[in-house]
């Protein structure tokens, strides 16, 4: 894998996430865009934390878990678990019956003091 820095002249998520292959994040909703577009996401979070979920779903990976050989997590088998937990994601869960907006809604109600 290469390293490389790109300007762009109007920066978008979209964008910056169609010229990369792997994003390095901290607890951030760009984890979705990412998912959509197929880039694998590495996630840095304070306590091993997984605020969102999108560790347990498959979305991400915590750095802290990161497979000993990076390229193990640049897998054909690792991308298609990444979309099916998108789809999970997503959808409504048959155990909460919340949308995904509802979900990080609420967990954010929870969190504020």
């Amino acid at each position: 894998m290469d390293l490389a820095i790109d300007t762009f002249d109007q920066p978008t998520s979209s964008a910056f996430l169609d010229a990369i292959e792997c994003l390095i994040t901290g607890v951030s909703g760009i984890v979705l865009d990412a998912a959509v577009k197929g880039v694998l996401c590495l996630q840095i979070t304070p306590s091993l934390s997984d605020y969102y979920g999108f560790g347990a779903t498959g979305l991400a990976i915590n750095l802290a878990e990161l497979p000993r050989q990076l390229g193990d997590a640049f897998t054909e088998e690792r991308y298609h678990q990444m979309q099916k937990a998108l789809g999970d994601y997503l959808l409504p869960s048959s155990a909460d019956g919340m949308l995904p907006a509802e979900r990080i809604a609420t967990l954010l109600l929870q969190a504020t003091p």
